[in-house]
């Protein structure tokens, strides 16, 4: 999201000259109205008023992250892209327009784009909900119906046809992960393809880490890792593994130096550039291979 930001905040105009955005669609930022009315109620909330707002630097910080806290909790976004709060706003200097809404912001299109997304990205935030991770197909079939997802049945049984041999939890997170972070994902990829000034790259991450006995799949951050040679909580010693990490480590590198995927090292193979008529996404799974990624995505599932 920090990256969707940046390419369309025009004092970063001529800085950034390729932008990678991992599991962070970022189509809409907040109104000015939103971002002044959840500063009034965090204002109320420690006893102060626009007219007083010079006293925050006095205040004990302490008492200003549990009033942070509060709001924040009684705010919650209702999706992985919607910032509720405490987030950028439309400021007429900074950034005067969303970065991809309706369309790429016209100091963003010039700029070449990798941008994905992991596989079961949404296992990350079950909070105290671990049940969420062993759930049978009855609790399954239970909580897709409690979803904001129309018709989130006939979704998730496409799914199951699609990966057979996934627990019921899998195939739930992978419908969730698609609904908050894959469609926009791709609603960036393909809005900032139809500018026509740069070519966008897309990835689906894939690997499963074997966090929790490899129930959380391709867990939200688990990719950084393998980007960074870093490891971490999700992190796989195994061969298939390090291997994975090093193809993706040659690849971000070489985007980076051409602005291109499309003669990128082995054993990547084609990649061709996402556009709407072709939606190819590179799969980062061993081997790296590329899929047309329609699966389901339905359209009301991009937010405006």
């Amino acid at each position: 999201m920090k990256t969707a930001w940046l390419m369309a905040s025009p004092a970063a105009t001529g800085l950034i000259h390729r932008a990678g955005s991992q599991s962070g669609p970022c189509l809409r930022i907040m109104e000015r109205d939103e971002a002044s009315a959840i500063s009034g109620r965090l204002l109320a909330d420690v006893g102060l008023t626009s007219a007083t707002v010079n006293d925050l630097r006095r205040m004990d910080v302490r008492r200003l992250l549990h009033a942070y806290h509060r709001i924040r909790i009684a705010s919650p976004p209702r999706r992985f892209t919607h910032l509720a709060g405490f987030a950028p706003v439309i400021d007429p200097t900074l950034m005067p327009r969303h970065p991809f809404a309706p369309n790429s912001a016209p100091q963003a299109a010039a700029v070449p784009l990798l941008i994905g997304w992991n596989r079961e990205d949404m296992a990350f935030f079950p909070g105290r909900d671990t049940g969420l991770l062993d759930l049978d197909e009855a609790g399954v079939a239970e909580r897709v119906e409690r979803l904001p997802i129309a018709d989130a049945p006939r979704h998730l049984a496409a799914y199951r046809a699609d990966d057979p041999d996934a627990s019921p939890s899998r195939l739930l997170m992978r419908l969730v992960s698609d609904w908050s972070i894959g469609a926009p994902v791709l609603a960036q990829a393909a809005r900032h393809s139809a500018a026509g000034r740069a070519p966008v790259f897309a990835y689906r991450f894939d690997h499963s880490s074997p966090a929790l006995g490899g129930r959380v799949g391709a867990v939200h951050s688990s990719e950084t890792g393998y980007v960074f040679a870093t490891g971490g909580p999700f992190a796989d010693p195994s061969p298939d593994a390090q291997a994975l990490g090093r193809t993706m480590r040659d690849a971000w590198v070489h985007f980076a130096t051409t602005g291109s995927m499309a003669d990128a090292p082995p054993p990547v193979p084609a990649w061709p550039a996402y556009r709407p008529d072709n939606p190819a996404v590179l799969a980062l799974a061993t081997p790296p291979h590329v899929i047309d990624h329609r699966l389901p995505l339905d359209a009301d599932w991009i937010p405006a």
